[in-house]
């Protein structure tokens, strides 16, 4: 056997696998190893010259590399690549992947005869370390490749390149790990880079992330950042990066004067900021930019997204469009969250920390939070107005395009939460603050100082990720039952603090849904409602109008992204987590915390539908039942948190319904809602203790307005209602209840929620399980149903004479020629400033105050009045009609019935019904015809259902001598037939009743003659209403007697004595028998003398 012919080919094997895998040739006859077309066989790189410096090699000498040999080739590689100005780690990066290419072949696909596998193994090892270190030693150590050394500056005759300055290396690495299309060297050579020296590393890699930043903002505000993510990817699989991206994403982007920015620039001018830009809603951002004097290289030449949508009035382009540009923002949003889920992979702290940098840029926001919290839908929309962008040109408040796109990211990355893990979640995370603080207070400061600045840290961190949801006073219990509870749950601060990373990201995300999600949400609604009102109130509108066209542009746009299917996935996913959530701390437990058995057995029986539990809760606690206690985990809960999700019901179901006018159709908003469990949880809300919740404001407003939008605007809602087993059995007694439980809250909120239950009451009654329903749970306990008439009543009483009043300050000014657009005079104003805590608060409001009230004003309560009045008209109608008996046969709703009703008629029929037509009344939606129809009806009612001349409905009319006018009774006859808004029969009825009031009030009147001549005893009167009493009853608490029905009526509104306001309830009523039956013979002796 030839030895050293073997010998010979190894060497040449070896020499082989050197040129090919690294791509070089020290020959430069060997430039191009391959014969063929020019396009097809790359040419190497030639490093003969420069390999030869550094080790003494000539053209002429015969040599065959070898693993001796790879450093120095590897050396001559990086040399030349400065020459020739080429990227140095670009070139290193695609040699070290053919390696890791052959290594992957082995020897057969190689076609090698003489090497071993192990030969060629360590071969390609080592080229792949002699890559790495170089190009690590490049970073670390430039000056060890200083052109310089070894050639003269004479010979060096072009410009090559220089890594002397941190931006220089910045700059080669950044393009290297762009172009990586591998990440495996990337990897290797961060790691060797921080191994080498720690101190350089931090250095060199904080100006990387610099860099990167500067580039990313440079390439302008509609640029995509795809490739940036990925090196980003590459680069932080390296944990010590990871710890280094976020401190340089807290010293720059929130630390510096960045932080103190607008938000347009610090978006802008963040990697943060650009890994969320992808937005049709750029408008913002393009604006301010110029408002604030950036250079025009981000925004020159660039136009908003929404224009792309301008006059487009083929729908299937509109379509299109829609379509491509969710599919490059869902792409844009999935390579962010790629990037996020492997930075939280890091470490718990490290996790954290990261999370508190979404946490602190959606604290930006609070500003927009709070307009949020103060405006309505019928407002304004805010990126319409003229001045918006000079205002978020000094606002630190986020962009809507941002804002979306990071609210967006925190719902995907809680998708991960499952149902079943949902009972995981630590719901006492939000007290993380609290306890620290607590326990900081209570150590030793020198003594534990180490623990201190652990608590204090902590404290700091979920400031920063939660802000306003760790305050105690926003929680379900107060701040002594709070306590109390963490107590009951036996945890602290570092225990919660270092919990799951599905407890963080859960309250996160709520974090991200109130500051970021809501007002954007509320926002689109506002555009939309403004657009609906320029296209219908538009005289003569044309279909190429310009600021319609600008309109549906915004609409487009802003559904694009919130109407973007994924996000509406994603949002409802949490929604539902959310409220089972809700549910289970609610049910779950008891008031030591441990679990109920029982209702987790009802659960995991029922397939873990919590509206079996909600069903078993409602069947077992009475709504005014003042000893229920919460359990801890329902304590700790913040309000925000139901109050969030319940908004956002409301607010996305109006979503659907507005949107539905803009074509193209798209898709439902509502798919994903679980809507057995939206509408349980608000009837557990509306049926629960005060105790148990205690905010009026979520009980009567959020829970009765969901459940109104729901019927209203839901996929066929009555259906879905129909097949409900927790609303049929539950549903009209809550919102009976709720109605009642609202007189103790602010006017406001009074007003909005039972206009709320009074329609959907209206809606249910058209279903007769739920008519059904309301006999069983409210006719057959007596004195519910009269107090929720009693309240109706008065709610009616007081709206009719608050519609009067108000149109008849509209029809003043209309008479004098003050349009009601001008603002009052100064003087009236202030006085009116003065006044406005008071009627904001009771509702009533004088002459003086109308007169100083601005137009907008005026237009808007008037509006609200009249809504309120005329759907309050017809439920009471509809109570008339199914309930005539129980209406008239109580003593202490028949005379208040007739009040309310004479008042009503009074009032649209009455001598004064025409200062009451205004010019536009359609603005007002006030329609006196089907008002009156309404009230007609239920006179029609009550008196058909007991119609003897002395029925005692007709009676109680008879003596209301306040509101009793024959007259008026013959104009409401007359107008009907006139207009011809109810039927003959009913005519025929009314005008039967107003005959036998009208006989009734004869008898009555001559009866009275009669008994002014006698004198009345003192003692038969009630001394309030100062008229004979039919039923005496003394109130123990001060000794006073009164009728029955008047001190009934009273206590439904307070429960004190009139006389000395201590404490009085119905069954402390003392029935005085004698005293009646005096009265009674008395009345009965003036009778007799009558006739």
């Amino acid at each position: 056997m030839d030895v050293s012919g073997v010998k010979s080919d190894k060497l040449s094997e070896s020499h082989g696998i050197v040129q090919n895998v690294l791509g070089i040739t020290i020959k430069r006859s060997e430039k191009r190893a391959l014969q063929g077309p020019q396009d097809a066989v790359p040419q190497k790189l030639y490093i003969g010259h420069l390999y030869g410096r550094l080790t003494g090699f000539k053209q002429d000498d015969v040599k065959y590399l070898s693993l001796q040999d790879v450093d120095d080739v590897v050396r001559a590689m990086i040399y030349v690549c400065i020459l020739h100005n080429r990227n140095v780690l670009v070139t290193l990066n695609e040699s070290y992947t053919r390696a890791l290419e052959a290594l992957g072949k082995g020897t057969s696909k190689l076609s090698l005869n003489h090497m071993s596998v192990n030969e060629l193994t360590e071969l390609l090892e080592a080229i792949q370390n002699a890559l790495v270190y170089n190009g690590s030693l490049l970073i670390v150590c430039p000056d060890y490749f200083t052109l310089t050394d070894i050639l003269e500056k004479d010979e060096i005759k072009r410009a090559y390149l220089d890594l002397s300055t941190p931006k220089a290396r910045s700059d080669v690495f950044i393009d290297f790990a762009l172009s990586a299309g591998n990440g495996c060297y990337l990897g290797k050579l961060v790691e060797h880079i921080w191994n080498s020296d720690e101190e350089v590393a931090t250095a060199e890699f904080t100006s990387v992330f610099d860099t990167l930043r500067l580039r990313m903002s440079l390439k302008g505000i509609k640029a995509t950042h795809s490739g940036e993510i990925k090196a980003l990817v590459h680069m932080l699989s390296f944990k010590p990066l990871v710890k280094l991206f976020i401190e340089d994403i807290e010293r720059v982007e929130l630390e510096s004067s960045l932080q103190k920015d607008c938000g347009a620039k610090r978006e802008l001018l963040s990697i943060i900021g650009q890994l969320l830009n992808a937005s049709s809603l750029n408008e913002e951002s393009l604006e301010v930019s110029k408002l604030i004097g950036l250079n025009k290289t981000f925004y020159e030449g660039l136009q908003p997204e929404r224009i792309d949508f301008h006059g487009k009035r083929d729908l299937n382009i509109v379509k299109m469009l829609i379509a491509t540009k969710r599919s490059d923002y869902e792409r844009s949003v999935n390579d962010v969250l790629q990037l996020a889920k492997l930075v939280l992979k890091a470490d718990a702290k490290l996790r954290s920390k990261f999370l508190s940098l979404f946490g602190r840029f959606a604290s930006f926001n609070t500003t927009r939070r709070k307009v949020l919290r103060l405006t309505h839908i019928d407002s304004g929309p805010m990126t319409l107005d003229p001045l918006y962008y000079r205002r978020m040109a000094l606002s630190q408040d986020n962009t809507f395009g941002f804002s979306i796109n990071l609210a967006w990211l925190l719902l995907l990355l809680s998708q991960g939460i499952t149902f079943p893990k949902a009972e995981e979640i630590d719901v006492a995370f939000c007290q993380v603050s609290n306890m620290a603080k607590a326990k900081t207070n209570s150590l030793d400061s020198e003594m534990d100082e180490e623990k201190v600045q652990q608590l204090k840290s902590v404290d700091e961190e979920i400031n920063h990720m939660l802000s306003f949801l760790v305050n105690t006073p926003s929680c379900m219990g107060d701040e002594n039952q709070v306590v109390e509870a963490i107590k009951k749950l036996d945890t602290n601060a570092l225990k919660c603090y270092d919990g799951k990373f599905i407890t963080q990201i859960f309250w996160l995300t709520l974090k991200g849904l109130i500051m970021l999600f809501l007002p954007a949400l509320q926002e689109n609604l506002k555009i939309l409602t403004h657009t609906l009102n320029y296209a219908n109130n538009t005289q003569n509108l044309s279909p190429n109008d310009e600021k319609l066209a600008e309109y549906i542009s915004h609409v487009y746009a802003w559904r694009t992204m919130i109407q973007h299917p994924c996000l509406i996935k994603a949002l409802w996913h949490f929604i539902n987590l959310s409220l089972r959530v809700f549910l289970r701390c609610a049910l779950f437990y008891k008031a030591d915390g441990s679990v109920n058995t029982e209702y987790r057995d009802a659960f995991n029986a029922s397939k873990m539908r919590y509206s079996v539990l909600v069903e078993k809760y409602c069947e077992s606690v009475s709504g005014d039942s003042c000893d229920e206690e919460q359990p801890p985990q329902f304590t700790v809960l913040p309000v925000d948190f139901i109050e969030c999700i319940l908004d956002l019901i409301k607010n996305i179901t109006l979503l659907k319904q507005y949107d539905a006018y803009i074509k193209p159709p798209d898709g439902n908003a509502l798919d994903g809602m679980d809507f057995e469990l939206v509408v349980a949880t608000c009837v557990f809300l509306m049926k629960c203790s005060n105790n148990m919740v205690k905010n009026i404001h979520i009980k009567c407003d959020l829970a009765c307005s969901t459940i109104l939008f729901l019927s209203k605007y839901s996929k066929e809602p009555m259906h879905q209602f129909e097949t409900l087993p927790v609303s049929k059995a539950h549903l009209m007694d809550a919102l009976c209840r709720t109605f009642i439980a609202s007189q103790k809250a602010s006017y406001n909120t009074r007003i909005s929620s039972r206009l709320n239950i009074i329609q959907s009451l209206s809606q249910f009654f058209t279903i007769s399980s739920y008519k059904k329903s309301f006999v069983t749970c409210i006719i057959s306990k007596r004195e519910l149903f009269v107090q929720f008439l009693h309240l109706l009543l008065n709610d009616t009483t007081f709206l009719i004479e608050e519609v009067v009043s108000y149109l008849t300050e509209i029809k003043r000014r209309e008479v004098a020629g003050i349009s009601l657009d001008d603002a009052p005079e100064q003087e009236e104003r202030e006085e009116d400033d003065n006044q406005n805590d008071h009627y904001t608060q009771d509702g009533s409001i004088d002459a003086n105050q109308l007169k100083s009230m601005s137009g907008s004003e005026l237009k808007g309560r008037t509006r609200t009045f009249v809504e309120y009045g005329y759907e309050i008209c017809s439920l009471l109608h509809i109570l008339c009609n199914e309930f005539p008996g129980e209406i008239t046969n109580s003593s202490v709703l028949l005379p208040q019935v007739s009040t309310c009703l004479g008042c009503c008629l009074e009032s649209l029929a009455g001598q004064k019904c025409l200062q009451l037509k205004v010019r536009n009344m359609d603005e007002y939606g006030f329609k006196p015809k089907e008002w009156l129809s309404k009230i007609m009806q239920c006179y029609i009612s009550l008196y058909e259902f007991n119609n003897e001349d002395k029925s005692p409905f007709i009676k109680a009319i008879v003596q209301n001598e306040r509101y009793y006018r024959p007259e008026v009774f013959n104009r409401c006859i007359r107008f009907s037939t006139r207009e011809m808004f109810l039927n003959y029969k009913a005519i025929k009825s009314f005008n039967a009743l107003s005959n036998k009031l009208l006989e009734y009030a004869k008898k009555t009147s001559m009866m009275y003659d009669e008994a002014t001549n006698e004198e009345i005893p003192e003692h038969y009167l009630d001394p309030i209403m100062m008229d004979i009493m039919e039923d005496p009853v003394l109130l123990p608490t001060s000794g006073k007697i009164m009728d029955r029905k008047n001190i009934e009526r009273h206590l439904m509104s307070e429960a004190t004595d009139p006389f000395t306001r201590a404490p009085l309830s119905r069954e402390d009523l003392v029935e005085q028998v004698e005293l009646r039956k005096e009265i009674e013979s008395f009345v009965k002796s003036i009778g007799n003398k009558n006739v």
